[in-house]
């Protein structure tokens, strides 16, 4: 339960832009795109799974 509830919340978390203050706006898969279009983080993210 500790480990599965925060991680499924994450993953709903994820299709939202988060603000610090204010309401988080829903913004679907963009933030996915971002990443895998993006050469900088795309080479984060192989760094980080090897």
């Amino acid at each position: 339960m500790f480990t599965y509830l925060p991680f499924f919340q994450m993953c709903g978390y994820s299709f939202y832009k988060m603000k610090y203050i204010g309401t988080p706006k829903f913004i679907g898969l963009k933030n996915y795109t971002d990443i895998f279009t993006r050469p900088d983080l795309l080479a984060t993210l192989k760094l980080s799974l090897y």
